[in-house]
């Protein structure tokens, strides 16, 4: 997102509350900060409903920035009675921490409250002449903080709370695809077709195998079936399989639909083949302390909230800040 007056990231960092819910979080290239909304804030306290009592506060007074040039009011910390009040309606106590894991270097960090400070970033799209400025309003610490992360701040998931569920050190990757041609199935097609009738859109119909992808993680074999319908239905069926063993541990299937698009298997397009480390590459890893592997990345959101999978069949909804 290009701002005329400073460069945002905007990275959908995920936070996971008790609850086990995910916020969207925004970085600052210039003044070196991670940013966390307020409204996912809140909704990652109250265990990440989609329709929480968030209720949109002004809380940057326009006599507080009416005297500051362009560049000063473009990012600012709140004066001390809105930073109380953030603080008051995000329900966090000076004994509560962040909990930062980042899934790109694999590193855990805790920072805690007395670290955070509350700040408004101008929201440049609801500029008009004669209204007044219009801030995101949210907690923000220094990038510095994260000692060995030195990019990608974005590649992350925030926990908030005085428990940290996060290991110090996990493994997540991106997987990494090889097309199969002549490989046994390990499900019967009639047995995928079960599966795509069962979560497709589209209503039963027959549907075939128009290309399968294999990979590996630990002691698990992924496979993923591209499969047509005969009404020209299209999805992913992701199995995941206990190597050796051959027995099917996890298996859902994946359709494009209003809100969601699939990203695709092996990615063709110049910028994705480069640099393995891009965005919207399907991940898979343990960092959770009492969740077993969890992978993510199948699918994009035009709008909605992400979510993310784990192999026991847990769908881990995302508590997001929904603007867009």
């Amino acid at each position: 997102m290009k701002r005329s007056y400073l460069i945002y990231l905007v990275l959908m960092l995920m936070t996971i509350s008790s609850h086990g819910q995910l916020i969207e979080v925004y970085s600052s290239q210039e003044k070196k900060e991670v940013f966390l909304p307020i409204e996912g804030l809140i909704k990652s306290r109250e265990g990440g409903a989609e329709y929480s009592s968030f209720v949109w506060k002004n809380y940057v007074s326009q006599e507080y920035v009416r005297n500051m040039n362009e560049q000063e009011r473009s990012y600012i910390t709140l004066e001390p009675k809105m930073a109380e009040e953030v603080f008051r309606d995000i329900k966090i106590s000076s004994n509560d921490s962040i909990f930062y894991y980042n899934y790109c270097y694999n590193e855990g960090y805790s920072i805690p409250v007395s670290k955070l400070r509350p700040v408004g970033m101008l929201n440049e799209y609801d500029i008009a002449e004669g209204r007044d400025l219009s801030y995101d309003v949210g907690l923000a610490f220094d990038q510095s903080l994260l000692t060995n992360i030195y990019s990608h701040y974005g590649y992350a998931y925030i926990a908030v709370g005085k428990v940290n569920p996060f290991k110090v050190k996990g493994d997540v990757e991106v997987v990494e695809w090889a097309e199969i041609t002549n490989e046994k199935l390990v499900l019967s097609l009639s047995v995928m077709e079960d599966y795509a009738n069962e979560s497709s859109y589209c209503g039963s119909q027959h549907w075939k195998i128009q290309k399968a992808f294999k990979s590996h993680y630990i002691q698990y074999d992924l496979y993923s079936y591209e499969l047509i319908g005969e009404r020209g239905c299209y999805g992913y069926l992701i199995t995941i399989t206990e190597r050796g063993t051959d027995k099917v541990v996890h298996t859902r299937f994946f359709q494009d639909s209003e809100s969601k698009y699939l990203n695709q298997i092996n990615p063709d397009w110049t910028d994705m083949t480069r640099y393995t480390d891009a965005y919207d590459r399907i991940r898979i890893g343990t960092f959770m302390k009492d969740k077993p592997p969890i992978y993510w990345g199948v699918q994009s959101y035009s709008f909605g909230c992400p979510e993310v999978f784990t192999l026991e069949g847990e769908v881990i909804k995302v508590s997001c800040v929904n603007n867009h």
